[in-house]
């Protein structure tokens, strides 16, 4: 009989033991499940440059560049060689109105350099309202007859032809340059001339804005239509009443 009871326990035991073996052997019914693949970002889309120029700085996408023109100019060029949406299209720029125009002359020589087809200005007018001015980069070939009007260290507005010759004077006024005579007379001036662009700059030491208001005024339709349709600035100071001189 105990032999008998021996070999019962035997057996149970021995159920239970093959039963525990057993569920430790089984995988577990809870799996961790592992995150699918992340794609990879697609790449950036390529956008125009965001350049803006102040009195001090000219900044190109955060980048800034300091000093004076001569020396910077090089390194906006470079910056700008071989980037999508700079050869072939027109640029947009934010001038302050207090930047003295060769800045503004050394900015659009170095987009010139990158080929772009032409330079945007953004300015605030008088009345602070935000000018649009399209300068044409593509003038090369300008006829001699092409009109130029330059705002002189003393304000005065001096117009002549890019070819050379006497150049007519309009005394500053008041409130600054005189640009109801001045840009009638350019307008006469142009009219006479198969030219599809005319020229404006300052003297060296004069704000680009009175440079801007010049040529916004001479684009209006207030006074007559301008024979020109593209205005260009030059890049380099010139001497009223003498041929014209570019890079």
């Amino acid at each position: 009989m105990a032999a008998a009871l021996a070999a019962a326990g035997c057996d149970s035991n021995g159920a239970k033991a093959g039963a525990d073996a057993g569920a430790a052997a089984a995988p577990s019914a809870t799996v961790s499940a592992r995150p699918a693949p992340t794609a990879p970002a697609p790449p950036a889309a390529p956008h125009p440059p965001v350049i803006t120029l102040d009195e001090r700085t000219c900044t190109i996408d955060g980048t800034a560049f300091t000093g004076v023109p001569p020396e910077w100019r090089p390194g906006v060029a470079a910056l700008q060689h071989d980037r999508p949406l700079v050869a072939g299209e027109a640029i947009g720029v934010d001038v302050m109105r207090n930047v003295k125009t060769p800045q503004v002359a050394a900015l659009v020589a170095a987009l010139t350099e990158a080929k772009a087809r032409s330079v945007v200005v953004h300015t605030p007018m008088r009345d602070q309202s935000m000018g649009e001015l399209e300068l044409s980069v593509q003038h090369a070939a300008a006829a001699d007859c092409s009109a130029v009007a330059m705002i002189e260290h003393d304000g005065a507005v001096a117009l002549w032809s890019k070819g050379g010759g006497v150049a007519q004077k309009f005394t500053h006024g008041m409130a600054g340059p005189d640009l109801t005579s001045s840009t009638e007379a350019l307008r006469k001036r142009a009219a006479a001339c198969d030219s599809p662009v005319w020229f404006v700059s300052t003297a060296e030491t004069v704000q680009w804005g009175l440079a801007f208001d010049l040529a916004m005024r001479a684009r209006s339709a207030e006074g007559g239509t301008l024979r020109p349709r593209q205005t260009a600035l030059l890049t380099r100071t010139p001497v009223a009443g003498r041929r014209v001189k570019e890079d």
